[in-house]
């Protein structure tokens, strides 16, 4: 499968020019497949003395399973619909505020004031590390810098640190809403970080 993906990496939906390959949870509980899934760019492929592969992949497009056509290779192949960001209405889009806390009824929240929250967080991860193990630091050294300047995006690069479930994580590949993805990920900080501070 990894030989027929590397190549043939002229897919409509290879917009970088890497191959690409879709990526599946295997909900081991359900002995079945999630139904959601995503579209990965293949940036390296390290192969193993025993035919095994390392792959670096970056996540592009999340798909959601139309079809199941069956197996190739030992593998699940399916029919799937690629899953873009619905565009937020202008009219009815909330003035940002100035200040916003963190537990205020987020579904009156603009997506700006969401974000807000999100960095807040990640500024108070600085003042929880020993000197020298600055936990943010350690996070941006693994997973990049926080995409701030692209709210569709900041929602999955902290369900890639988060302490949360992996299938609870692979929900929001079907949430088509910059707004209620970030509203996810700040339910999900609530319940890391504590009632917030008077």
């Amino acid at each position: 499968m990894l030989r027929r993906c590397l190549e043939y990496h002229h897919k409509p939906q290879s917009t970088s020019g890497f191959p690409t390959l879709g990526l599946m949870m295997h909900m081991a509980a359900y002995s079945t497949t999630a139904q959601y899934g995503c579209i990965v760019d293949i940036l390296e492929v390290q192969m193993m003395y025993d035919g095994r592969a390392i792959l670096q992949v970056r996540g592009t497009t999340p798909f959601r399973v139309l079809e199941d056509t069956g197996n190739r290779d030992g593998y699940s192949v399916a029919r799937v619909e690629l899953l873009h960001d619905i565009p937020p209405p202008s009219r009815t889009s909330p003035t940002p505020r100035t200040n916003p806390r963190l537990f205020e009824p987020a579904e009156r929240a603009h997506v700006r004031d969401l974000v807000q929250i999100c960095v807040a967080f990640l500024s108070s991860l600085r003042r929880h590390g020993a000197p020298g193990q600055d936990v943010l630091d350690r996070i941006m050294r693994v997973y990049g810098a926080p995409p701030v300047n692209d709210p569709g995006l900041l929602g999955f690069w902290f369900a890639r640190f988060l302490p949360v479930g992996d299938a609870e994580k692979a929900r929001m590949l079907a949430i088509r809403s910059q707004r209620d993805r970030l509203e996810r990920v700040i339910h999900w900080i609530s319940r890391v970080a504590g009632p917030e501070p008077e």
